[in-house]
């Protein structure tokens, strides 16, 4: 069952930085399936955006807590290499949070991919030959029937 609630955190400021939060929140959650430290999802996030996003690190560091307070996750304490390192990993709370976020996400993705994909090949072909090619490889990497 999905739960009505948004991906993004809503605030007065709409715009880059709420969604950057929203998916900030979404990759942390995901890379809490199995134990992790706060290092290794800062370097995942540089790795995967090929360093072009460092999040926030109050915002970064916020995230854990707040999952932490929600129950969304869990925290050990351990020692690696003789230094103490704090883990976190979802609850079975913040596993259900996870999987609803996810079909929202994917659902706002499916939206959105065809506003993109008609305003792009619009702007972007010259004919409507080369537009109607482009919207059917569109269609067929998406694995989409979009009208």
């Amino acid at each position: 069952m999905i739960v009505k609630t948004n991906v993004f955190k809503k605030s007065k400021k709409e715009g880059k930085a709420t969604v950057l939060r929203g998916l900030l929140e979404l990759f942390v959650m995901n890379e809490c399936r199995d134990w992790t430290t706060t290092k290794n999802v800062l370097d995942k996030i540089k790795e995967e955006t090929s360093g072009n996003w460092t999040p926030n690190l109050a915002a970064f560091y916020s995230t854990f807590r707040k999952f932490e307070k929600k129950g969304l996750t869990t925290a050990r304490l351990s020692t690696v290499e003789g230094k103490k390192i704090i883990e976190y990993k979802l609850t079975s709370k913040g596993e259900n949070e996870l999987a609803d976020r996810k079909e929202i996400l994917k659902e706002g993705i499916r939206k959105n991919a065809f506003v993109m994909m008609r305003i792009t090949s619009y702007i972007l072909c010259n004919s409507n030959e080369k537009r109607k090619k482009m919207i059917e490889g569109i269609k067929k990497t998406l694995g989409e029937a979009y009208e």
